[in-house]
């Protein structure tokens, strides 16, 4: 019998499975001592009730660190995050504080919404589908989005050495093992397809490495309908193409882009009291962990259920089964976890819950989340009473009061009462009303705001229907920071 090691590593890295990869290089250049438990994906071994009790979310890997009171963490990116700030002191493989940590964090999320889930689906419909002859747009879908990922890297790293800090970081290591799944599997025989000439500093870089809160803002519309999203002068900002992004102007005009990434910094450099955080260091790392699930389990898979059941060119019943299944999944999830407790981490309402909100209203049509899953319906104060029941609107400037009351009252949202609106005059003439139904019980997170906070720019998707009133859910996890905030003579945040 092995010699128990300070840390436990559950996977298989010597399986194809990339994730548990990712964290055993981490593991090995950081000289730490591990243990493996084989945890065999194809035995479907990570649904055991004896994993799930150290994994709720049943994926590889997970990470116990019994130097630390056994504290257990999943999440491959939120794993490398915790390995490097408890044991890379000297950031052989991380960055110093500052700008840099969140831009390291930026392209952890990057690589855990972005890359692993629509890699992962090229796989599953070129191999692992049933039927995979009849799901040539399905695999073409997918071989299209590793090689717009491909652009993405390629794209920064023909300017710079490194994704931050001008040397490897666990930023890079975080992509290898999936680039090398969409190389040797995805894009296999992929017709025209060099990778080397079509993507020159991307290509030497996984070379060289497999060799080694309450702000004030305006809203400035980025209509991803019309693809403004990809107009150069945005893309200047955000490489990636896609919202939200932030810069925060009283810091040199930083840019972060990535949703769960920008919440994290939001809360460290504006959250001082820990309205929405936690100040516990493991519960900091719970939290992270949270996030990252909610960029790689919930948002990539719920877009794809939303793709699939309204925007595909074709119905493919077994990718409808597919994601519909996944959404079941991961409300599972969350129903385990918060039918054991009132939220995620921390006792109280933090930016891990919020995460969750604005997904959720996409997959509930076909739902009867009350009876499936109580825990997660129970309370008042539960993520998906906060989601249903706070609405953010926005009209006219030249609306006057009693239009205002008209629009509430005309719009058919029984037992919702005008909680507050804003008499400001953002930079596109809107006028900005909150909504919460009287029956819900007001969220203290939520409502109390930060106070003094500097000037930042918030380029976000906002979409306007025929009325004019924006469409509210897709921007709460931001706009929720800034209810009860007084307003100034200046704006602190734009929103597009």
């Amino acid at each position: 019998m092995s010699q128990k090691k300070p840390l436990t590593l559950y996977g298989q890295p010597e399986s194809l499975a990339p994730n548990p990869i990712k964290v055993a290089i981490v593991l090995e250049e950081l000289g730490l001592e591990y243990n493996v438990v084989p945890t065999d994906i194809r035995k479907d071994e990570q649904k055991s009730a004896e994993y799930l009790e150290t994994n709720p979310n049943g994926r590889t890997p997970a990470l116990v660190d019994h130097s630390n009171g056994d504290f257990t963490i999943w999440e491959s990116d939120a794993i490398l995050l915790y390995l490097v700030e408890r044991y890379d002191p000297e950031h052989k493989l991380s960055v110093a504080e500052g700008n840099d940590k969140f831009t390291l964090i930026q392209w952890l999320f990057f690589q855990a919404s972005g890359q692993g889930p629509y890699f992962g689906q090229g796989f599953w419909f070129k191999y692992l589908d049933p039927d995979p002859e009849k799901q040539t747009s399905a695999i073409d879908r997918y071989q299209k989005e590793v090689l717009r990922v491909f652009g993405v890297l390629d794209g920064v790293l023909s300017k710079q050495e490194w994704l931050v800090g001008g040397k490897p970081t666990i930023a890079d290591l975080s992509f290898i093992t999936w680039n090398t799944a969409a190389l040797n599997f995805v894009l296999k025989g992929l017709q025209g397809f060099d990778v080397e000439k079509q993507f020159p500093s991307f290509y030497s870089k996984v070379a060289i490495v497999l060799e080694e809160l309450g702000l004030e803002y305006d809203v400035v519309p980025i209509s991803t309908q019309k693809g403004e999203q990809k107009n150069p002068e945005y893309l200047k900002l955000n490489p990636n193409g896609r919202t939200p992004t932030l810069v925060d102007h009283s810091n040199g005009d930083f840019v972060l882009w990535e949703s769960n990434a920008i919440l994290l910094y939001l809360i460290e450099k504006y959250d001082s009291e820990h309205k929405l955080s936690v100040t516990d260091a493991n519960e900091k790392y719970t939290l992270v962990q949270w996030l990252f699930f909610q960029s790689s389990g919930q948002g990539p898979y719920f877009g794809q259920a939303f793709w699939f059941r309204y925007q595909h060119s074709e119905k493919l019943p077994s990718a409808l089964e597919r994601y519909q299944e996944e959404v079941l999944r991961v409300f599972g999830v969350l129903e385990n976890v918060l039918s054991k407790q009132e939220w995620l981490v921390g006792g109280k309402l933090t930016i891990a819950d919020l995460s969750f909100i604005t997904y959720i209203l996409h997959e509930l049509k076909e739902v009867d989340v009350e009876t499936q899953f109580p825990a997660f319906y129970r309370s008042e104060g539960s993520l998906l009473r906060l989601a249903r029941d706070t609405h953010i609107c926005y009209l006219p400037r030249s609306a006057s009061l009693d239009g205002i009351r008209r629009f509430v009252r005309d719009k058919s949202w029984p037992g919702f009462w005008l909680h507050r609106f804003s008499t400001k005059k953002q930079s596109d003439g809107l006028w900005r009303i909150v909504l919460q139904a009287e029956h819900a019980k007001p969220a203290t997170g939520l409502e109390s705001g930060l106070e003094t906070l500097p000037v930042v720019s918030m380029f976000a998707f906002a979409q306007t229907n025929c009325s004019g009133c924006m469409s509210a859910d897709r921007l709460m996890r931001i706009r929720a920071w800034k209810k009860n905030r007084p307003r100034t003579s200046e704006s602190h945040l734009a929103v597009a």
